[in-house]
């Protein structure tokens, strides 16, 4: 079973918005930067957490990987990142019980925009 588009799932979402984000820490480049940095080191955590608990059908697990992804991207201003992963956990918790991979592979696929964004990609 694949995830249904998302309402508005045509519209684009601002991957990444640095200015909103360095005006949240008036401006403070070095803060800005130990930010980026703990996210990138952390999503990856959280994404493996939601594909393997998508692959051992623990699916109140993933909706909790999905929120705490949908957090992290929220306080970053990663807006397509947390749009993915509340769609992803609205499913899980809607009771959509059945394995979720496109929209882990959506969240994932967003990740790398991401890093792209902010110049990090490798």
């Amino acid at each position: 079973m694949s995830c249904p588009p998302s309402p508005g799932a045509n519209v684009p979402l601002e991957v990444f918005d640095r200015v909103k984000l360095l005006e949240k820490f008036d401006n403070d480049e070095e803060f800005f930067e130990e930010l980026l940095d703990c996210y990138i080191e952390d999503v990856p955590k959280h994404l493996k957490g939601i594909e393997q608990s998508l692959a051992g059908q623990n699916y109140e697990e993933a909706a909790r990987w999905a929120h705490t992804t949908k957090g992290a991207s929220a306080n970053m201003e990663a807006e397509e990142m947390r749009r993915l992963a509340f769609d992803l956990e609205t499913i899980l918790k809607d009771g959509q019980l059945e394995p979720c991979q496109s929209g882990f592979i959506r969240l994932r696929d967003a990740f790398q925009r991401f890093l792209v964004a902010v110049g990090r990609a490798k």
